[in-house]
Formats: structure tokens, sequence, C-alpha cells
């Protein structure tokens, strides 16, 4: 039986996003939770944050955390994210250029873990890289713990334009993926986490970019798709 995605609609509100469920096929999640969990004793940590707006560490993507991982993240950095990103847009060029195809991922890490208690306030992400030549336009987010209940929260928050209002959560349901288009506006966080056990919440995170001579054109079609302009910054 061949695999299938389950595919949320777009939606609009607070900023334009999809969600799928099932991103990979049950073997091939199983063998990436398998390859994290062998990864623990060895993983080594790139950054670690513990202030009052985030409680979470960073690992390095490296060849440490097994085949599966690197599968993932090379999939995240493929042409389909970056059609759906098109899709979502109503953009056609080829140009997007993803996390993983720059060199040693911009400094950066697409391996996040968040422990029992953490958390991340609202924020935006960087807005750019290689000195603004290429600007930042989306996020993808796996979520790839091993288990997840509801009373555990750690969901995904994504907030008003301006930060201070949290609109809606989504749940870190294993396997599930979701695509943001990200602006100067695109806020965004994490609820505390607070299993009743040590099972850690673990996401693989990453970034899309197009070049700054194409942002013009970029946020005129995704203002005609949205009906409404988002701030950048070159």
């Amino acid at each position: 039986m061949a695999h299938a995605n389950h595919y949320s609609k777009i939606q609009w509100v607070p900023f334009p996003h999809i969600i799928i469920d099932n991103f990979l096929a049950k073997e091939d999640f199983i063998e990436l939770k398998n390859d994290l969990e062998k990864a623990k004793a060895t993983r080594v940590i790139q950054s670690s944050f513990k202030t009052t707006n985030e409680n979470k560490d960073i690992f390095k993507a490296d060849d440490g955390l097994g085949d599966a991982p690197k599968k993932l993240i090379s999939r995240m950095g493929s042409n389909e994210i970056k059609n759906k990103i098109s899709e979502i847009v109503g953009w056609q060029s080829k140009n997007i250029l993803s996390l993983s195809e720059t060199d040693d991922f911009s400094g950066y890490s697409p391996y996040h873990v968040t422990s029992r208690g953490g958390f991340l306030g609202s924020h935006v992400d960087h807005s750019s890289i290689v000195d603004n030549k290429f600007i930042h336009i989306a996020n993808s987010i796996f979520f790839a713990s091993k288990d997840w209940h509801q009373s555990w929260g750690g969901e995904t928050i994504l907030f008003s334009s301006h930060g201070l209002r949290a609109i809606k959560t989504v749940e870190p349901i294993p396997n599930r993926l979701i695509i943001f288009i990200h602006s100067g506006g695109s806020f965004h966080g994490v609820n505390r986490y607070t299993p009743d056990n040590n099972t850690d919440r673990e996401t693989f995170y990453h970034d899309y970019y197009v070049k700054s001579s194409e942002l013009i054109a970029f946020r005129t079609v995704l203002l005609k798709q949205i009906g409404k302009s988002l701030p950048y910054t070159k």
C-alpha cells in the first residue's frame, strides 16, 4: 500500500501555513526514532539557551545522528517542500534556496530538543543570510518526538503580527510537518513543555530563502494571494 500524507488546507491566519500529517512513511519514522534514540549518548550540543524567553538545546546535525535524520533533513530541503511553499504563495520561482543547501547550515542547526520545563517565547527568526543576499521567506518544522500527549503541552504557537497575542496553536503530533511563510510579522513560539516522563520534544527545523533581487516580485505575488503586505527587510 502506498504511503499517503494528510494535508490540511492552506490556512491564512495569522499568516499563511499548511500542516502535513504522516509526513514520513511509518517505517521511515520508526527508523528516525531509533536513530535519534541511539544518538542521545553521543550527540553534541551546538547551542544551549536558558533565558527568560527560551529554554532549549540545539544539537549539531552531523553524521552522529544517523542516516534517517540525514534523509529527513535532505527531504525538508528538497524541491518537494520548495514546491509546496510556491503553492502557498502562488509564486513559481525555481530559485528558492533551502538551509541545507548553504554552507554548514549558515551557522544554524536543524535539530532542536526541548526537555521537561522548556519553552520558547514569541519571536521572529533571522531575516536574511550571506550579508543580506538571501531573504528568509519560509520555515518548516517537523515534530520528531517518539510520543506526545495533549496534557504535555509544547504546542507551537502562531502569534499576531506584533507578537503579543496567541492566535493559533499547532499540536506537536509525532510525524507532523508544518510549513509557514516567514516575514517580520510571523511571530511564533512554543508552549511550556511538561511531559509526565523524560520524553524530549524533538524537532527538525528548516529555513527557505530567495535572492534579495527577487524580494519585490515575491512580495507582489504574496500580496495578491493573501490581500495584505507582509513586512520584510533587506
